[in-house]
Order: structure tokens, then sequence, then C-alpha cells
């Protein structure tokens, strides 16, 4: 028996659908957030998201249809940057959309996405954002609550609290 192992092969396969969805080449669905239309591979959308998967599955009306309207709340750049995620594992976003960042990522069931996002907002807190992130952890992150909670004492304690 001969076995062979690519370690490399998944990060390049979704390189290269990463590649065709920005070249909108062999993509098959159409979302549509306000006035924009972003591109996309329903197989990718299916395997990153239960949500999507439901929303797709050729069963239900959604499922036949080339376009996608999205009603819940989300916009432009944070769907775009949920789908560079689903194509690449990297999500780069501005601060301020991080708060509907999460809820969406909560909304599509991307539990993984939403532990990786409070995980890099933990590893960025700091005396000049703990407070904006103590309101996004209040509504979005349990993990991110217990973090806050646990280094408090800390925090109150330095000299910018004095």
């Amino acid at each position: 028996m001969l076995t062979m192992v690519d370690y490399n092969y998944s990060s390049k396969y979704l390189e290269t659908l990463s590649n065709f969805r920005k070249a909108k080449r062999f993509t098959d669905i159409k979302l549509q957030i306000e006035d924009n239309e972003i591109f996309a591979h329903r197989t990718v959308l299916s395997a990153a998201s239960p949500v999507f998967t439901a929303m797709l599955d050729e069963n239900y009306a959604g499922g036949k249809k080339n376009s996608l309207v999205l009603f819940y709340e989300t916009t432009a750049p944070v769907t775009q940057a949920i789908l560079d995620y689903m194509y690449s594992g990297r999500l780069d976003i501005e601060m301020k959309h991080v708060d509907l960042l999460l809820r969406n990522l909560d909304y599509l069931e991307m539990e993984d996405a939403k532990k990786e996002c409070e995980r890099a907002l933990i590893t960025n807190i700091n005396f000049g954002n703990c407070f904006g992130i103590l309101v996004l952890a209040i509504h979005n992150c349990s993990t991110m609550i217990r973090f806050i909670f646990n280094d408090i004492l800390y925090v109150i304690r330095t000299e910018i609290f004095k």
C-alpha cells in the first residue's frame, strides 16, 4: 500500500477556490446585501455554515435560486470578511464592524470562527479598548466575559484607574 499526504493540499485548494471567487469563475450563487452583490460557491458556504446549508438546500425554495438576498442584519464589509474567512481561514476587519461580525458569526452558527474572533479580541485587549471589548462581550461572547472578569482586579489596580 502506498500512502501519500500533502499537508498543504487543503490550503492550496482553498486558495484556488478563493481565486476563482475573486475572478467570479465557477461561482454559482450571488449574495445580495444592500446594493452590493458578492459572488460565492454554494459548497463553500454550505461547508462553513449550517445556516447556509439550510438556505441553499435543494429541497427548499432558496436552494434552487442563483441569487440569495440576505435579510439578516449584515453589511457588505462584514459579509465579505466572513467569506474571506470561509475561503482562507483568515479574517481582517475594522474594529467598528466587530460587533456586527460577532452577531453574524453567531447567526450563521460559525462557532469555530466566533471562538477565533473572541481569542483575537482577548489577545489584543489593552487599557484603551478594554471597556469597548467588555460591551462586545456582554452582547456576544461568554468566553470574553470570563476572561475580562478574571482579570478585572488587575485592571482596576493599574495606574490608569488611580
